[in-house]
């Protein structure tokens, strides 16, 4: 029932399509998803040990996950991407698929983007 309520809802098949537009470049370029896992390792690393995002500690993730390695991350840009994608019923969405299908669950980043969206808004 929840799985029809989610499909049925206009508002999240279109940030479904959103995203999935977003995410199409990014799979396809390995310099993107490699940015991409480096936002995510570095954001998971600090939601996990607890950091709160308005905290001296955040300020430094935030630097580091924007001097990327391979060629810095624009803060604006990034936020917008982050706000975009990050949706928890898309999570669930996810979650409910993989059980129907009798499929492992899927990791979810929700939170530690969550984390990072405020640590970015905190540290402008």
């Amino acid at each position: 029932m929840e799985l029809a309520e989610l499909v049925s809802d206009r508002d999240f098949r279109q940030r479904v399509r959103q995203v999935v537009d977003y995410g199409r470049p990014r799979d396809a370029d390995e310099r993107l998803r490699n940015q991409g896992n480096w936002v995510t390792e570095n954001a998971v690393s600090a939601a996990l040990r607890g950091c709160p995002p308005d905290s001296a500690e955040a300020a430094q993730v935030v630097n580091r996950i924007l001097e990327y390695p391979g060629g810095s991350l624009r803060r604006e840009e990034l936020l917008a991407g982050l706000e975009l994608v990050t949706d928890r019923r898309i999570d669930r969405y996810a979650e409910l698929t993989a059980i129907i299908n009798g499929w492992p669950p899927f990791p979810s980043y929700t939170r530690a983007m969550e984390w990072l969206i405020a640590a970015l808004r905190a540290h402008e």
